[in-house]
C-alpha cells in the first residue's frame, strides 16, 4: 500500500535507491512516466528525467510513438553520461527506516517472520537494518513473502 523511507512516502526509485546507495553508484538517468521522475528528484535531484508514458492505474499506461521515445531516451542517456561528473550517489539519513504499510493486516502479520521486523501498526511494519542492501533484500523478502496472501 504505502512504502516510507525515513518518514517520506516512496515508490520503486526510492527503494532501488537504497541498492545504489550500498554500492557508491550515481543514478544518472529515470524513465518513466511523471510520477516516477517526479519521485527520483527527491533521491537524485541531478539525473537526467526522460518522460515516455502517462500512467493510467497500476497495471495500465498510454505510451508516445516508439519512435519518440527512442529519440527522448537516447538524447536523455547522452546527455545523462555526459554530466556523470555532477551525479552523486543517493545519500540516505542513517540509521535508515523503512515501514512498509499493506493491504491488509495478515500481511503485517506474515511479514514479522522476517528477521528484523516489527510490527508498529495494524498493517504496517518497520524493518531494521544498518546495512542499506540488507535492508533492500529484506524489503523484497517481506515483499515476496505477503504477496501470496493477495495472489491467490
Amino acid at each position: 500500500w504505502e512504502v516510507r523511507i525515513n518518514g517520506e512516502v516512496v515508490g520503486e526509485s526510492g527503494i532501488n535507491a537504497l541498492v545504489a546507495a550500498h554500492y557508491g553508484v550515481p543514478i544518472i538517468f529515470v524513465s518513466g512516466d511523471a510520477v516516477t521522475t517526479q519521485e527520483a528528484q527527491n533521491i537524485a535531484p541531478n539525473a537526467e528525467k526522460v518522460v515516455v508514458k502517462q500512467s493510467l492505474g497500476r497495471f495500465a499506461a498510454a505510451h508516445m510513438h516508439p519512435t519518440l521515445a527512442c529519440e527522448l531516451l537516447r538524447a536523455g542517456a547522452t546527455r545523462a553520461v555526459g554530466n556523470l561528473n555532477i551525479m552523486p550517489p543517493p545519500k540516505f539519513a542513517l540509521p535508515v527506516s523503512l515501514e512498509v504499510t499493506f493491504l491488509i493486516a495478515d500481511m503485517a502479520e506474515m511479514a514479522q517472520w522476517v528477521r528484523g521486523v516489527e510490527r508498529v501498526a495494524p498493517r504496517t511494519v518497520k524493518l531494521f537494518n544498518d546495512d542499506l542492501l540488507d535492508l533492500y533484500r529484506m524489503f523484497v523478502t517481506v515483499v515476496t513473502l505477503t504477496r501470496a496472501l493477495v495472489d491467490s
